[in-house]
């Protein structure tokens, strides 16, 4: 009997050994990669087994490890939604995602875009962003409070992020939890000697209904391309699930803004203007020679592709007028965050990421921001000039005149309030595309009916 228990003894210390060192796949002692999701849906594509995701992964984890940081990161992507072969792969990857964060695992540090409006034809946002209303989910305490590290951070400066957007990322209850990466604002763009109207933080949606000259309604209508929901303010409070806005209200946004535009197209006496939410690498070789008989609209264009035209040009004197909201300014929209999930093991090297990436060096150099560069402006204030250039895509710099930059500064201080894009956004975006196609149409649908059923949709939505 004695000499069973010798050698059940023997067997228990040998398990126990293996275990210790992860023989038996139990109680590893080996630290797991810092998992980072980068998922800039909106501006990258895949092709076959090419991801432009994996790209700037690559780029940023050889640039984290020069400096210092972490040598083992884990760079996770998604196919992209415009790949048609891949939508069911993406849908399953992001339910996977979403339910790890739940049970409290999935990546370290997030990096990702956010849907600005729905495609054309589009029917399910989930399949765009991992964080369906990321103004509710900061509130929900599945990000690690950044505060104190902002307080000790090495590379970025907060001092010099626009203190207006980066607000848009800190919870009432936990701080700042996600970090823009850049955003936009619509505007409306004139040739400086074409107006006199100077913007200011004190618009509002009164002034744009008053306005006999156009230029205020010119920046509200190029807001039917983007961001139609910048004209009602901040939408909602979050903490308590209500939306901000009656009913009412959205119906007279909604039917205000088509009688705009049907004035827009029987106006001869409106300045001419260029209408583009602001973003990295805007052209103003378009201003050189403008038709008279016809506004010129830029919309949604890749800044490479507009290089060469700018360069050979000489920017033209410019004045930007931002579109007014009801609580008076303009509505900065952040496109892209960086964030670390709340069940981190290793909050100090995603830190470390987060710190190079909203750094000038990050915000000016980095693949992951040349990557965002059509869809926002970065945070860091003083880059886009002529001292401090931005390195595009494909290696080029782009940049401001010193007179542009100072009209971009003048729209800019007229943000008073900046927001995440969510469902609500997009609803709002549907509610008017539906609305203008029965009117062009004649399908004799009811506006009010119309406003009702959506704004129904909104209130569940925001409750969920």
């Amino acid at each position: 009997m004695s000499n069973v228990k010798r050698v059940l003894s023997v067997i228990l210390i040998l398990a126990l050994a293996l275990m210790a060192f992860g023989g038996l796949g139990g109680c590893s002692s080996e630290k797991k990669p810092l998992r980072i999701l980068i998922d800039l849906e909106n501006v990258t594509r895949t092709d076959g087994d090419y991801n432009h995701n994996d790209v700037c992964g690559e780029a940023l984890a050889m640039e984290i490890a020069q400096l210092g940081g972490p040598e083992d990161i884990e760079v996770i992507t998604l196919p992209s939604s415009w790949d048609e072969s891949r939508v069911s792969e993406r849908k399953a990857l992001l339910t996977r995602l979403r339910t790890e964060i739940m049970a409290g695992e999935g990546p370290d540090v997030f990096i990702v875009t956010e849907a600005p409006v729905p495609r054309y034809g589009d029917t399910e946002p989930e399949l765009q962003s991992l964080f369906l209303m990321p103004e509710k989910t900061k509130e929900l305490g599945l990000f690690y409070p950044l505060d104190d590290y902002i307080a000790n951070a090495q590379f970025m400066e907060w001092d010099k992020l626009t203190p207006v957007v980066m607000e848009a990322g800190r919870s009432k209850e936990f701080g700042q939890v996600l970090l823009p990466l850049v955003y936009d604002f619509n505007t409306a763009f004139f040739l400086k000697d074409d107006i006199s109207y100077t913007p200011t933080a004190e618009g509002t949606w009164e002034d744009v209904l008053n306005d006999e000259t156009g230029i205020l309604k010119s920046a509200i209508l190029n807001g039917r391309y983007g961001s139609q929901s910048d004209m009602l303010g901040i939408l909602a409070d979050y903490t308590t699930s209500e939306l901000r806005f009656t009913e009412e209200e959205l119906y007279q946004r909604i039917s205000g803004c088509m009688a705009m535009e049907r004035q827009e197209e029987t106006a001869t006496d409106w300045p001419r203007h260029y209408t583009t939410a602001f973003t990295v690498g805007w052209d103003t070789g378009y201003f050189v020679d403008p038709n008279p008989d016809y506004g010129i609209t830029l919309g949604y264009v890749f800044p490479s592709e507009l290089l060469a035209c700018q360069k050979q040009q000489q920017q033209l004197p410019i004045k930007l007028i931002p579109s007014y909201s009801d609580d008076g300014g303009a509505v900065a929209t952040v496109h892209a965050f960086a964030a670390i999930n709340g069940n981190t093991k290793r909050p100090d090297d995603a830190f470390f990421v987060l710190d190079y990436l909203l750094s000038k060096q990050g915000q000016s150099t980095s693949l992951v921001y040349r990557a965002l560069a059509g869809t926002g402006v970065p945070t860091y204030e003083g880059l886009m000039t002529e001292e401090n250039p931005i390195h595009l895509a494909r290696g080029d710099e782009w940049s401001m005149s010193d007179e542009n930059y100072e009209a971009f500064c003048q729209a800019r201080d007229c943000i008073t309030h900046a927001k995440f894009v969510g469902r609500i956004e997009w609803e709002i975006h549907m509610l008017l595309s539906a609305a203008e196609i029965n009117e062009r149409l004649h399908q004799g649908l009811d506006l009010k009916e119309m406003v009702h059923e959506a704004y129904s949709r909104m209130a569940i939505e925001i409750g969920e």
